[in-house]
């Protein structure tokens, strides 16, 4: 939701990959369950995929994570 990207702007637990133009091609967007960092959302627009984004937003996300001292960072997943 809109809320939630806000809330994510305002905690610095949102994150934004960008192509070599500039232009945004992913996005990581965190919240705090229970204290802690959790994963909402992380997606890559297709033309990008298989280049190592997703994984790079993640390793960013977790070492959030860490900065924050969180013991461990939480995502759920959907089939």
């Amino acid at each position: 939701t809109a809320e939630e990207h806000a809330f994510g702007l305002k905690h610095g637990i949102h994150w934004v990959a960008l192509d070599m133009g500039g232009r945004p091609c992913g996005f990581a967007l965190g919240s705090i369950v229970d204290g802690h960092l959790h994963l909402l959302e992380l997606g890559v627009a297709r033309a990008h995929q298989r280049r190592g984004l997703g994984t790079a937003l993640l390793a960013t996300v977790i070492a959030c994570g860490r900065r924050r001292g969180d013991p461990v960072v939480t995502l759920t997943t959907e089939r």
